[in-house]
């Protein structure tokens, strides 16, 4: 399920029309490497589809697969390719929480459902003349990932890639309708189930806070407390009560040289920043400013390196962090802007970056300037 930050347009006017966007910590992810279960008790498993190769993938067994299907006959592999790098970047809100690997036919990248998580691969590979899709979890939710895979099997069958029985099935199943159509004037309030209520405990939200800097859990702190302040109440309760103390938190957990940031954290600190900024009354500092552009510097591009096939680059992230530059920039005492010269490193991330997104909010950025 994907969500959408609840933004009081009003206090981002510097960039008008522009969508408002969210590295876990742990290990990179070496070539070859995966959190998979059964890949950990059979490594070779998963060196033949993180090898570099050209093509699609060719196991030498079905038991080298994941959660997979076989694509119809006459599918264009270059085709099928295409149309899952399309849908992928839907599923993330239309950007890029993804590395693609185009001579492979593969993606690595992470999917976002509500309070979870999870980095998945999806590539093509060719089994005994058939092209299909194979899907692995290499770490975070398996039921993030799993719905993700759920989404892709879904548009795959309805542009017609490939036939899914169950689908068919339900499609031709038209039974039961008469039977559901009693509820349709039912009301519930899918919001009670699926939001806490943070107001209720600010004991509770407090600990949630504090608890973005522990690198044991702040992942998890960070997940919940960027989905339930899709929740107006909740937006509006962390806002007034919690609004300088969650950004101070955000920044600091940024700024930690002692800890790794993952494209988990750095898509909801984002995300959490840009919130609190529409939202709420901040004092910045000339510090947290420096520490934001660097953030979305190290995030507007993927280094290509081959030691790793997680992204190393978040175009929701570095979004996120250039569209609020003029506003965190205009709350910083004028006595700390004096030293303060950011152009240069702004200048490079426009550079830098792979996205269309952030060289926009740059543009927009100097234009003030």
């Amino acid at each position: 399920m994907t969500y959408n930050q609840n933004l009081r347009e009003e206090n981002l006017d510097f960039l008008d029309n522009n969508p408002v966007v969210t590295r876990a910590a742990g290990e990179n992810f070496e070539e070859g490497h995966s959190l998979n279960s059964r890949a950990q008790n059979e490594p070779s498993k998963i060196i033949p589809a993180d090898s570099g190769s050209v093509g699609p993938w060719e196991p030498k067994d079905l038991a080298f697969l994941d959660q997979h299907v076989f694509l119809g006959e006459n599918t264009d592999c270059q085709d099928a390719y295409d149309f899952i790098v399309e849908q992928l970047t839907q599923f993330g809100r239309d950007f890029k929480n993804f590395r693609e690997f185009p001579e492979e036919f593969k993606v690595v990248g992470y999917h976002f459902d509500e309070t979870r998580q999870g980095c998945y691969r999806v590539q093509l590979f060719e089994f005994e003349g058939k092209l299909g899709v194979n899907c692995t979890r290499l770490d975070g939710d398996s039921l993030a990932i799993s719905q993700m895979w759920r989404l892709l099997k879904d548009v795959l069958h309805k542009q017609q890639f490939y036939e899914d029985p169950f689908l068919m099935q339900l499609e031709a199943e038209t039974d039961d309708e008469p039977f559901f159509s009693d509820f349709d004037d039912v009301e519930f309030d899918l919001d009670s189930f699926k939001y806490l209520d943070l107001s209720k405990d600010p004991d509770f939200s407090s600990k949630l806070i504090d608890e973005i800097e522990d690198m044991n859990v702040g992942t998890h702190a960070l997940m919940l407390l960027n989905f339930n302040c899709q929740k107006e109440s909740n937006l509006t309760f962390i806002a007034n009560d919690f609004g300088q103390t969650l950004f101070d938190k955000a920044v600091a957990r940024l700024s930690d040289q002692t800890s790794q940031i993952s494209l988990p954290d750095a898509v909801c600190i984002s995300n959490l920043v840009c919130t609190m900024v529409a939202t709420a009354a901040l004092a910045v500092t000339a510090e947290q400013f420096k520490t934001i552009v660097d953030t979305a510097e190290e995030w507007c591009f993927e280094n290509g390196s081959r030691k790793t096939v997680v992204p190393t680059a978040s175009e929701e992230a570095a979004h996120n962090l250039t569209r609020v530059l003029r506003p965190l920039l205009d709350s910083i005492p004028a006595e700390e802007t004096d030293d303060l010269d950011s152009t240069t490193q702004i200048k490079n991330i426009l550079e830098k970056t792979n996205f269309d997104t952030v060289r926009n909010n740059i543009d927009a950025f100097l234009a003030f300037n």
